[in-house]
């Protein structure tokens, strides 16, 4: 193994799978500039062949893949939820308007309470906290009345003791609420900003980072060290 005043590039020493002493070269720039990052690279030890889940190569999942994925899926979800909720408030409109006129009551809820949703986003931005308060209450309103419109017309165009008029209300009732969850998710999700570390606790992580990294080496070298000693 080379000294500090050998001239020679700095070595790290550690075993294989069948014990054997495998000497490995750092580079020295990277190692002066990313020193916790190149040490715990080098110095963790192989894992043994296995199982692989797959973690070991895990990435972030705040990346452009799992964000386009997230908003697929919650896309469809509002168009289901909004498509199932508009459905029986369709029928449920005809019990108190014209058929050409059915239209009104999934606008006045379902399609309102989306306004009012996307509305309390902005509004927040704003901090224009009263008005937030009052969309939120006005966006719970028309889902809870929603969910009770859907729930009671599929109760009552279902047979009693039947297992549609059993479970069925509570798949209709719940169609408003899925509507509110996925639209509130994706708004969520392209809206909130990435947290940004201060640039001192930055700085903390890297020092740590890099003190980490200089005392694993030093252990790692020691136990070399005795155990050459052992066997001498």
């Amino acid at each position: 193994m080379s000294t500090p005043d050998s001239g020679l590039p700095p070595t790290l020493v550690e075993l294989d799978h069948g014990g054997r002493e495998v000497l490995r070269v750092a580079r020295p720039r990277k190692a002066t500039r990313r020193v916790g990052r190149v040490v715990e690279a080098e110095v963790e030890p192989k894992k043994r062949r296995g199982a692989r889940s797959g973690s070991g190569a895990a990435k972030s999942a705040d990346n452009i893949a799992m964000h386009r994925l997230a908003n697929l899926a919650l896309v469809l979800g509002v168009v289901a939820g909004g498509v199932g909720s508009i459905d029986g408030l369709l029928h449920a409109a005809e019990m108190a308007f014209t058929p050409a006129l059915s239209w009104v009551l999934p606008t006045a809820l379902d399609v309102f309470l989306v306004g009012t949703a996307v509305a309390t986003l902005a509004l927040r931005e704003r901090r224009a906290w009263a008005a937030v308060a009052f969309c939120v209450v006005v966006t719970l309103g028309l889902v809870g009345f929603s969910a009770v419109v859907n729930f009671t017309y599929w109760q009552s165009v279902t047979t009693p003791g039947t297992l549609p008029h059993e479970i069925g209300p509570f798949i209709k009732g719940a169609m408003p609420v899925l509507l509110l969850v996925a639209l509130e998710i994706l708004a969520a999700i392209n809206t909130t900003k990435r947290r940004v570390l201060p640039t001192s606790v930055a700085r903390l992580v890297a020092e740590r980072d890099r003190l980490r990294g200089e005392l694993r080496v030093s252990g790692t070298v020691a136990k070399l060290k005795a155990r050459k000693k052992a066997r001498g």
